[in-house]
């Protein structure tokens, strides 16, 4: 049950799953839970012996990441996030964090790291974290309106450094029917996997001259086969001056 369902639903809907799985809070009611889709069509895998929910220990439920065939060769490591709320960058907000870098890291492929991080990109930008994550924030604005006019920034983007250039777009869907949140979208370019070209190969010319071997070298064949001669040949000894004059035009042009 659970997420093995929901995989095997999705994946019948032409969508491969990667999730961590929500909790049951002192209350009795469910927190945090995070996924990643990526079409069938896209390779998609976990990392090496990694499970696909890398939350840390006391923070079960808050961090995914798969591996995905995508944006560059090579792929990229995509990971989905829920921080806790309320409390900005504590210790437990930071491992989260620095488990998604290092798991990166230890990859050695590019990070696109998408959450609710449950407080501004100015906090992180002020905290110093970020050049040591190898880390950029990518953001389109307020995405979290819980009433009375007022909105936050809570859902965006950490990209690599190294594939940070690529992106060329972050939207904020405001007219989605979602609330608080609005879903966010980030546009990326991709790098060619490989590079095709197509050539003409033009076909060499023949060498200009007299041909290797004299005319009157050549076999005398008749205009049809004599009686008793089925092959063709005028004689025996045309038949073997063909095979030496075979021989002498391999040795030349072999």
């Amino acid at each position: 049950g659970g997420i093995a369902d929901l995989s095997h639903t999705l994946l019948r809907m032409g969508w491969q799953f990667a999730g961590s799985p929500s909790i049951v809070t002192v209350e009795g009611g469910l927190s945090a839970g995070c996924g990643i889709l990526v079409k069938i069509s896209l390779g998609f895998a976990k990392l090496d012996t990694h499970p696909f929910d890398i939350s840390p220990p006391e923070s079960p439920g808050r961090l995914c990441i798969a591996w995905v065939d995508a944006i560059q060769r090579g792929g990229v490591l995509m990971a989905s996030g829920y921080l806790w709320h309320t409390e900005g960058l504590t210790g437990r907000n930071k491992r989260i964090l620095c488990k998604a870098a290092e798991t990166a890291a230890s990859h050695g492929a590019p990070l696109l790291f998408a959450a609710d991080y449950n407080f501004p990109p100015s906090t992180l930008e002020q905290s110093g974290l970020l050049p040591l994550l190898g880390l950029s924030i990518c953001h389109g604005g307020p995405t979290f309106f819980p009433g009375a006019g007022s909105s936050k920034t809570f859902d965006y983007f950490l990209v690599s450094n190294s594939i940070a250039h690529l992106v060329s777009n972050v939207e904020v869907q405001l007219e989605a029917p979602t609330s608080p949140h609005r879903p966010t979208i980030l546009t990326i370019q991709g790098t060619p996997r490989a590079y095709q070209a197509r050539y003409l190969d033009a076909p060499k010319a023949f060498p200009l001259g007299d041909p290797p071997f004299a005319c009157s070298d050549l076999p005398v064949f008749s205009a049809g086969p004599p009686a008793g001669n089925e092959g063709g040949l005028s004689d025996v000894e045309d038949c073997e001056g063909w095979e030496d004059c075979c021989g002498i035009y391999e040795r030349e042009m072999g």
